[in-house]
């Protein structure tokens, strides 16, 4: 029997292990792509996704800095939505339970535009955040990138505040219900949560 016929086997099981890693080289764990270098947060940010940012800022100046300070939500607009204080969802695991999965409140565009910077720096430490090989800059989504959105969106009616959902298969969340977003060209009325991009930069 000639070995040729083997060796084109190997040749195409080679080709599709590689066509298969890469394929998972560029999903970003918790985003959908919705151009080709450009991914979106599946849902709304979390309360839990932002406590993590929290902790991190704590742990690298202290709970009582000014840096970490200048990073928790209005505390009238938080409270507002919730009826709860945020830095008592922080401090407590049964509310972090309760309000954990909910659009994060409360938040500037400056809070956000620094909450980005970090979520780079943070995501450039991290070899799940490289499709392609390269890094990803988070930033505000714009008009345009909500419009190549809506053809992965799930159209649900959640009230505004309700838990964000578990991603699954390749959906984008709460475009049409939840919270407002804020975007780089527009900011609703409070209470409005965000979601992030991410572009491939070399």
């Amino acid at each position: 029997m000639s070995n040729i016929p083997m060796k084109r086997l190997l040749l195409l099981i080679t080709l599709a292990t590689a066509s298969v890693l890469s394929l998972q080289a560029q999903k970003v764990p918790y985003m959908v792509k919705i151009t080709d270098n450009t991914y979106m947060d599946y849902a709304e940010m979390s309360i839990e996704g932002w406590l993590e940012y929290d902790w991190d800022v704590s742990k690298q100046y202290g709970a009582d800095s000014p840096e970490r300070l200048a990073i928790v939500p209005d505390a009238n607009v938080f409270r507002s939505l919730y009826g709860k204080d945020y830095e008592d969802v922080k401090k407590y695991l049964q509310l972090r339970e309760t309000y954990g999965r909910r659009p994060i409140v409360g938040l500037s565009r400056e809070q956000i535009a620094k909450f980005c910077e970090w979520r780079t720096a943070k995501c450039a430490q991290s070899k799940h955040y490289h499709p392609h090989g390269r890094s990803l800059q988070f930033a505000l989504p714009d008009k345009d990138n909500y419009a190549n959105a809506l053809a992965k969106a799930k159209v649900t009616k959640l009230e505004a505040g309700s838990p964000t959902p578990k991603k699954k298969a390749n959906k984008i969340y709460g475009l049409y219900d939840n919270v407002s977003e804020i975007q780089t060209n527009e900011t609703p009325q409070h209470p409005y949560g965000f979601r992030c991009i991410a572009r491939e930069v070399e």
